[in-house]
């Protein structure tokens, strides 16, 4: 319950500012297990960016390291 209200909030969200094609590639390189970075001025774009990624991966699981936001520095 609680992953489909997140991605119902995050995904609305990323689709307004990544095109299909990019969000294609990023879920390309998340399925490969591949390192995906994402920047954004804004720190929570970037974390519901990366939380709906991690929840399209469904019924796979995100294995890797998960880190939504990084400190600057």
């Amino acid at each position: 319950f609680f992953a489909d209200l997140l991605l119902q909030q995050a995904l609305p969200c990323i689709l307004h500012r990544i095109s299909v094609q990019n969000l294609i590639r990023i879920f390309h390189a998340a399925l490969l297990c591949k390192q995906v970075c994402v920047a954004s001025r804004s720190p929570g774009l970037t974390s519901a960016c990366v939380i709906a990624v991690s929840l399209l991966l469904r019924p796979f699981r995100w294995e890797g390291l998960l880190v939504p936001v990084l400190p600057r520095g």
